[in-house]
């Protein structure tokens, strides 16, 4: 399997990542086991539209895992009009008051080459059986399913030539 250096991960070493908020996934060391950190309690739900189930495979949300946030911030509220809200440690962009996405810190990297990057949630039926999919087909678990408070559920895998996505189960 190749490297994946999307979001500065490396081959399986050293090893902690943390998954932070909706998602993410924040590289510590190395990629191949991982601990969870509690998310943030105050995450909103990822419609607010009543009865507007997503889809199966299609992309729900995404993370943007920086170096840092506060120029992230600047740049995406003067090309998009982004509004922001810190909710311990992580950050919802929304557009009229509708979240659209996350951003979070990481460690800045050994290996200069790895840029921050950002991290798309496919969403599921289950994030168990995306799971047992994704060992199948050769893919490896970065996080393992965890629940979020009015969110449902989620997990972050790297595909078998280690490209990164998350899965999400949303609570409707």
């Amino acid at each position: 399997m190749r490297s994946p250096h999307l979001l500065g991960f490396k081959h399986p070493s050293s090893n902690r990542l943390a998954a932070l908020g909706l998602v993410a996934a924040l590289l510590l060391g190395g990629w191949s086991s991982v601990t969870a950190a509690p998310p943030p309690a105050q995450l909103p739900p990822l419609t607010s539209v009543s009865g507007s189930p997503r889809l199966p495979g299609k992309f729900v949300w995404a993370d943007l895992v920086t170096d840092d946030v506060p120029a992230a911030r600047r740049f995406y509220a003067r090309l998009f009009g982004w509004t922001f809200r810190d909710v311990g440690g992580y950050v919802i962009a929304g557009n009229d008051e509708r979240p659209l996405c996350g951003m979070f810190q990481r460690p800045r990297p050994a290996d200069q080459s790895a840029k921050p990057r950002w991290l798309g949630y496919i969403s599921v039926a289950s994030v168990e059986k995306a799971q047992k999919a994704v060992i199948q087909a050769g893919g490896t678990v970065l996080a393992k399913p965890q629940k979020m408070p009015k969110r449902g559920e989620q997990a972050v895998f790297a595909d078998a030539e280690g490209a990164l996505f998350g899965a999400v189960k949303e609570r409707i």
